[in-house]
């Protein structure tokens, strides 16, 4: 027995030797991990109202600036990487982030939203989030508007008429920073929107000013 022992263990280390790296067991095994590998990667939290909240081209579009901002391929954003350790990303690099989210895309992150931000599907996630409580917003006073986006050289423009739904905000967002510095977004609320609705909808393209679009948002003057 003593032999068999022995040559056990002269076995399992000339085993171990062969191997490329050494055995070793992982801990916190549990649900999606194995005992005899690393945990399985972990899934992307499918958000609330996902699919209405992801129309076509959105994702694509959100990888596009976060790549652009990061100086990264979009290949390389993927759910489970990380933003910081991965792609050396740092808190300013993530601000810068959030800052071309809102210019690009319409999407406003709360900073603690930001500061939570590990990976990039953390990222996906606090931005359908922030997409939830814009619509939210929406659905509790509708608000339908005329828009005109006049060019800096002032000929021609663009008008568009019909309720502020986020997404169609995001459309109005694109062609005004598409029109460039100098030019005007005009917009007219329905006579029936109340004051809040008239105060809300002028914070949400007041931050089109830094970028030197001036923006004008008043009521109908004339009755409901």
């Amino acid at each position: 027995m003593a032999r068999i022992a022995t040559w056990r263990r002269q076995w399992f280390g000339l085993a171990q030797e062969a191997l490329p790296h050494p055995a070793r067991g992982w801990r916190g095994a549990g649900l999606g991990s194995s005992p005899h590998g690393p945990p399985a990667p972990r899934r992307l939290p499918v958000p609330r109202g996902g699919r209405e909240m992801w129309p076509a081209g959105i994702e694509p579009r959100l990888r596009g600036v976060v790549a652009e901002r990061l100086g990264v391929g979009p290949e390389d954003l993927q759910p489970d990487v990380s933003l910081t350790d991965d792609l050396a990303a740092d808190s300013l690099d993530l601000i810068d982030v959030g800052l071309a989210l809102e210019a690009e895309c319409g999407v406003v992150l709360r900073r603690r939203a930001l500061e939570s931000v590990r990976t990039y599907g953390d990222l996906l996630v606090a931005v359908a989030a922030a997409r939830r409580r814009a619509a939210r917003r929406a659905r509790v006073a509708p608000i339908v508007a005329r828009v005109r986006i006049v060019p800096a050289r002032g000929n021609g423009g663009l008008e568009r008429s019909g309720e502020l739904t986020p997404y169609e905000i995001e459309i109005l967002v694109a062609d005004a920073l598409r029109a460039g510095p100098g030019a005007r977004l005009e917009m007219e609320l329905s006579a029936s929107t109340d004051d809040a609705g008239l105060a809300a909808t002028r914070k949400r393209f007041a931050w089109l000013a830094g970028r030197g679009v001036a923006v004008s948002v008043q009521r109908d003057p004339r009755a409901a």
